[in-house]
């Protein structure tokens, strides 16, 4: 009788140990993601068809955060993606649930043949649930691609007309951030305009902006955006573009631009209205077979007092 006793407090001090396995790993808010799936490309009628590889479990891990990255190529109708997952928690910004945004941007308006006109490249990082960067990329890759294609057609008519005249003949000017006075434009007749913004949020005094009439025949726009949720110091936008059109760089339309690149990223437009509202707190890793009801301290106690008791009977 003894020694089935003893049997039994050595098998339960052992499932103490892994109880309290169970609650380190849940105190680490470990979250499921789809890692396992690179390199992957999907066409745009296709964009929710995942290969059969990176929806098995075998392309699932836990960990920290979740990321999806991808480059959508408009010329070639097809995106490359990729799905990762890290322990690095450096980004979180003492967070207790975080996203990130970057998304570059980059539109040529008079491409070459053969050359991407529009090229987007954004990743999205994320520890506020089970698979969030699958979910995020579900959620906003058709308006993305679909919908976002018209906004990216919008830009292009602001800035951009093939039938402008280069040359002594040209009428255009463009607005010189060097000029004061009444009278900020300069003649741009073998040249386009240029601009370029840099704006931080959190620290204005890192604001800059810039324009000018630019030797070259290149139209083009390059946006980058950096978003936090919650919102963070580090958040950024550039905005840089050449024009061929008349004083298309100037103060009126910078902000229509900036307004439309904003629009474009759509950033989880149905959250942007409660950004005030603290984040949910993350779905943590549950251990696999775990049975027990009771909260974990509550049971590795319980099962404790149970092993000390059995020991007056040996």
């Amino acid at each position: 009788m003894a020694i089935i006793v003893r049997f039994l407090s050595h098998l339960i001090l052992l499932s103490c140990v892994s109880v309290q396995y169970s609650s380190t790993l849940s105190d680490t808010n470990y979250i499921l993601c789809t890692a396992h799936c690179s390199q992957v490309n999907l066409y745009f009628n296709d964009l929710l068809n995942l290969p059969e590889n990176c929806r098995d479990e075998s392309a699932q891990d836990y960990a920290l955060t979740c990321s999806v990255t991808y480059h959508i190529y408009f010329d070639r109708q097809y995106i490359s993606l990729d799905f990762t997952a890290s322990n690095d928690t450096n980004y979180l910004d003492e967070q207790t649930s975080k996203e990130i945004l970057t998304q570059t941007t980059k539109l040529n308006f008079n491409a070459h043949p053969g050359y991407d006109s529009y090229d987007i490249l954004r990743k999205y990082t994320c520890n506020t649930g089970k698979d969030c960067a699958l979910d995020f990329y579900k959620n906003t890759i058709s308006l993305l691609v679909n919908d976002g294609k018209a906004t990216l057609d919008t830009l292009k008519e602001k800035l951009y007309n093939e039938t402008v005249l280069v040359g002594p003949t040209s009428r255009r000017r463009c607005i010189d951030s060097n000029k004061t006075g009444n009278k900020t434009s300069v003649k741009c007749s073998d040249g386009f305009c240029y601009t370029r913004v840099e704006k931080h949020d959190f620290d204005q005094e890192k604001n800059t902006k810039t324009q000018r009439c630019e030797p070259t025949h290149q139209s083009y726009l390059l946006s980058e955006i950096e978003r936090h949720m919650p919102k963070s110091t580090q958040e950024k936008e550039v905005l840089e573009y050449s024009c061929n059109k008349n004083v298309c760089n100037r103060n009126e339309l910078i902000p229509k631009i900036q307004h439309l690149m904003n629009d474009y990223i759509r950033w989880n437009p149905a959250r942007d209205a409660e950004e005030d509202t603290p984040s949910p707190l993350p779905d943590t890793m549950e251990k696999a077979g775990n049975s027990f009801s009771l909260p974990q301290t509550m049971s590795s106690s319980i099962l404790v007092s149970f092993v000390i008791l059995l020991q007056f009977f040996i």
